[in-house]
Formats: structure tokens, C-alpha cells, sequence
């Protein structure tokens, strides 16, 4: 029997053993068929994201402000379709205490927004345009397609592993038929969460546009994420999940795009972008969130989130502090300097803010400056004497007192 004519009997069972096992990608959107109705393994997929999300709710990592919670929930309602309130489904929005700007939607119906996002966010137009892209996400039921699509996926190398070693026998190269396999399955998958993400892009937009948002809101939203991708560049950042989705740039063509389509209704004036309101509740988390960021060396992230706290709550002492601490941690050119400006108007503003003074005090000590140093160290001893730090201010207050002995 020559090559060409063992080939098929040798694939045949494999092939018949892939094409059994394949789950189809073909789901309908949430609202599309009346009452909604989970199928098998989307129930497992449900199960699986409670048990997590049981874990979340434990893990201390959610930002509990019940008034914000109330105004992502009233968002978020709003962006919903008739026909999939219609159903019963109901989405429930978490904060989470993250700096990165993100957004993330469980296939049950629950979304996390990561405080990052609402810090760095400028309004509400820009947030519904974010949350309308993650609902999208959930009412066409990505996640179960994206979980078939790797089931198909692992099925198919199963299936090209028995090939291959079929073909082994008959060539010195079962590589070359592997590797098309694999070529062309890579492919597939990589347009597939392409196609995904434009999609729920698609869908933010046209949430943004029926509850008359201005649409050029949600260009402006991902050119936030594209600064922050650029600022974070070389530094320790965390990969995205999918590299094979979109670019910002490419998201940022497709929604100028869809801009255009509808730049008649620029100009409507009834449109919105509700700062106000958005500033309203989520001005309470800038300073904790911006604590986050410098901690994770997101110094530019952090400066933005306080330069917009500043602009509504321009004499509170606390945020010029953080913008000391961004300077003193940055540690660039000319940042000392800005730390010592930003902590004494810290001070000036109030004087019995503790940490103002203790920081100043470091920055003293480091500069040998002692006489400013340990007037700084006694007076943050003095308004916090069961300081935890207290052991350590001591020494240095301990040494610079046996300076002015010698």
C-alpha cells in the first residue's frame, strides 16, 4: 500500500475521536431566546466562580463603601438591555482594591472593578463605557465559548498527538503536519478573543450611545490605558492575560470609527459625560488608591489620582502628604526637593498630621540636617507616642540628641 492511500485510514478513528469530542461555539446571547437557560458546563463554569468568589469575599481585597457600591449597581442597570432584565439574570459589581486599571467579568454575572480603574477614570461616560464593554462580555457569553474553545483546543492536540505517531511510522517528519495543525489552531484561537474584544467594545459603545453618554468618552477611557501601559513600560508590570487581544491602539482606531459613524451627535448638548456625579462617589478612594500605587512604583498613576483629589478637596493636608510620598519614593531629579515643598504644605495645612512630620524628619536625618530632623521626630513622638514605628524614631532622636553633646 503506497503513502497516500494509508494516510486516511490511519487519521480516520483520530479524526472521528476530535470531532465527537468538539463542543459547539455557536451559543446564543443572553436575552435573545426568552428565558435564559444555563447549559451543562456553563452550570460547572457558574459553580466554579462562586467557590472563588466565596474566597474573595474573605480575602480582605474588596472595597466595601456601600454608597459607591449603590452607584456602580444603578450603572450598571441602566446599561442593561430590556431583554436580558427580562430574563432575571442580575449582574453584581465588587470593587476591588487593585491601582492597575482594570475591569474583569465572571461568567455568573459578577464584575469586578479594580479601584484603579475609578481613580484613573475621568468621569462616568468613560466608566460605562468600560463596565458596557465587560457586560458585553457576560450577555454574549464569551467565557463559555472561550471555555470550549480551549476544551476543542485541548481535544484537537490529543487528537494530533495519535496522528503524529501514526504518521511517524511512515515518514521521518510528522513535525510538518503537527506544526500546520498547530499553526492554523493558534491562528483560529488568536482571531477568536480578537473578534471577542471587539465585539464587547462594540457593545460598550452602543451602551454609552443609548443612554445618551458622548461617545468620544469611550476613545478617551482607552487612551488612559495606553498612558498607563507607556508609563508602566520596563517596570514590573503584571503581562495581560490574552497578548493576543487588541491593541489599545487598535481599539482606539476601531472606536474613532465608531465615532465617526455618529459625529452628527457631537454636539447634541443633552449628551453627558456626568463628572459630577462620578467625582462625587469615587472621590473617597483617590488617596487609598494612590497609597497603592506608590507602593507598586506607579508614581505618574498615583500623582493623577491626587492631582484630581486636589481639584475637589484643594486644602486637605493628607493628599499634598501623598504627593510628598510620590516624590520622596520616585527619588528622580529635583524629587527631594518637591517632597520637602509638598510635606511642609502638608504641615502648614495641618499641623498635627503626624506623618508629615515623620517623613520630613527622614528626609532631614538623611541630609544631615539634625536640628530639623529631630524637631520633626518630637513632634510626630509627641502627637503619636504609641507610634509603631516609636522604636525606631527613637534611635535616630537618641543619636541626633548624643550630635548635640559632642
Amino acid at each position: 500500500m503506497n503513502f497516500s492511500a494509508k494516510i486516511p485510514a490511519l487519521i480516520l478513528i483520530p479524526l472521528v475521536f476530535f470531532l465527537s469530542s468538539c463542543e459547539t461555539l455557536n451559543v446564543s446571547a443572553i436575552g435573545t431566546q426568552g428565558q435564559f437557560a444555563k447549559e451543562a458546563d456553563e452550570e460547572r463554569l457558574w459553580k466554579r466562580c462562586m467557590e472563588e468568589q466565596e474566597v474573595l469575599a474573605r480575602s480582605g481585597f474588596i472595597y466595601d463603601n456601600p454608597s459607591l457600591n449603590s452607584y456602580l449597581s444603578s450603572l450598571v442597570s441602566k446599561l442593561m438591555p430590556e431583554d436580558v432584565k427580562k430574563t432575571g439574570v442580575n449582574v453584581k459589581v465588587l470593587v476591588i482594591k487593585d491601582p492597575t486599571i482594570n475591569a474583569l467579568m465572571y461568567p455568573n454575572g459578577v464584575m469586578c472593578v479594580h479601584t484603579g480603574l475609578l481613580a484613573n477614570a475621568e468621569n462616568e461616560a468613560q466608566l460605562v463605557s468600560v463596565l458596557g464593554h465587560e457586560l458585553t462580555h457576560f450577555i454574549n457569553r464569551h467565557s463559555l465559548k472561550q471555555f470550549r474553545n480551549l476544551k476543542n483546543k485541548s481535544a484537537f492536540f490529543s487528537t494530533l498527538s495519535m496522528i503524529s505517531t501514526s504518521l511517524s511510522g511512515l515518514t521521518g517528519s510528522p513535525q510538518d503536519y503537527s506544526s500546520l495543525g498547530l499553526y492554523n489552531l493558534i491562528s483560529s484561537v488568536n482571531g477568536y478573543s480578537r473578534t471577542q474584544e471587539k465585539e464587547a467594545d462594540t457593545g460598550g459603545f452602543d451602551m454609552l450611545l443609548r443612554n445618551n453618554y458622548y461617545p468620544s468618552e469611550s476613545v478617551k477611557v482607552i487612551e488612559i490605558f495606553q498612558q498607563d501601559e507607556k508609563d508602566m513600560k520596563n517596570k514590573h508590570r503584571v503581562p495581560y492575560a490574552f497578548q493576543s487581544h487588541p491593541s489599545n491602539k487598535a481599539r482606539i482606531k476601531t472606536l474613532k470609527k465608531l465615532c465617526k459613524l455618529h459625529d452628527s451627535e457631537f454636539n447634541d448638548k443633552s449628551r453627558i459625560t456626568g463628572e459630577d456625579s462620578y467625582n462625587k462617589h469615587t472621590v473617597d478612594l483617590l488617596l487609598n488608591n494612590a497609597a497603592m500605587d506608590i507602593k507598586a512604583s506607579r508614581f505618574n498613576s498615583a500623582k493623577r489620582a491626587v492631582d484630581r483629589y486636589l481639584q475637589l478637596c484643594p486644602q486637605d493636608a493628607k493628599a499634598y502628604y501623598c504627593l510628598g510620598e510620590i516624590f520622596c519614593n520616585r527619588n528622580e531629579k529635583d524629587d527631594q526637593a518637591k517632597a520637602i515643598e509638598h510635606y511642609k504644605k502638608s504641615i502648614d495645612l495641618d499641623n498635627d498630621f503626624p506623618f508629615a512630620h515623620r517623613d520630613l524628619g527622614l528626609i532631614y536625618y538623611k541630609t544631615k540636617l539634625s536640628n530639623e530632623a529631630k524637631t520633626e521626630f518630637e513632634k510626630y513622638l509627641a502627637l503619636v507616642p504609641n507610634a509603631e514605628d516609636k522604636k525606631y524614631i527613637t534611635i535616630y532622636l537618641d543619636e541626633l540628641r548624643r550630635g548635640e553633646t559632642k
